[in-house]
C-alpha cells in the first residue's frame, strides 16, 4: 500500500504490477513491455512474486529470479542483486546491484525507504539501505 492508500498487486501471471485505488485497477508497470533486448527478464523469469512502494512512489518487485527491480517515473531498473541465480548469498556491505540473492520472493519498504528482501532460497532477510539516491548497501 502507499501512502494515499492505494493496493498495489503482484499480478504474477499477467507479468503486471497492478494497482487498485478508488475501486479502479490499473495496470502501473507490464514486464514485457520493458523487457525488451535487456537482461532484466532472463528467459522464461517475468512473473513478479511480491511488490513494494517506498514513500516517494518508487515500486520495488522481484521477478523469481537473483534481483529486485523498480519501476519510477516510467524507468524500470534492477535495483539489487545481480540478476543471476546463485546457490549462495554474498555482498553484504556492499553495493546492492553486486549482492547475490537466491530465489527473492519477498520485498517490502519501511517509512525511511529502506527495501528488505526475502532471500528465500538463503533463509534470509536482505536489507537495502537508502543513504542516498546515488549510494545503497545491502546488509
Amino acid at each position: 500500500m502507499d501512502d494515499a492508500g492505494s493496493l498495489y498487486i503482484a499480478d504474477t501471471y499477467n507479468r503486471s504490477i497492478r494497482k487498485v485505488s478508488d475501486g479502479i485497477i490499473t495496470t502501473v508497470v507490464t514486464i514485457d513491455d520493458h523487457c525488451g533486448g535487456s537482461n532484466l527478464c532472463p528467459a522464461g523469469v517475468h512473473s513478479p512474486r511480491s511488490v513494494a512502494v517506498d514513500p516517494w512512489g518508487s515500486v520495488y518487485f522481484d521477478l523469481g529470479s537473483g534481483s529486485v527491480q523498480r519501476f519510477s517515473e516510467g524507468v524500470l531498473s534492477t535495483f539489487a542483486g545481480s540478476g543471476q541465480f546463485s546457490t549462495g548469498f554474498a555482498g553484504d556491505g556492499g553495493p546492492a546491484l553486486g549482492a547475490l540473492l537466491n530465489y527473492p520472493l519477498g520485498v517490502a519498504a519501511d517509512d525511511a525507504g529502506n527495501i528488505s528482501i526475502a532471500d528465500s532460497s538463503n533463509g534470509r532477510i536482505r536489507k537495502v539501505a537508502r543513504r542516498s539516491l546515488r549510494s545503497r548497501q545491502i546488509r
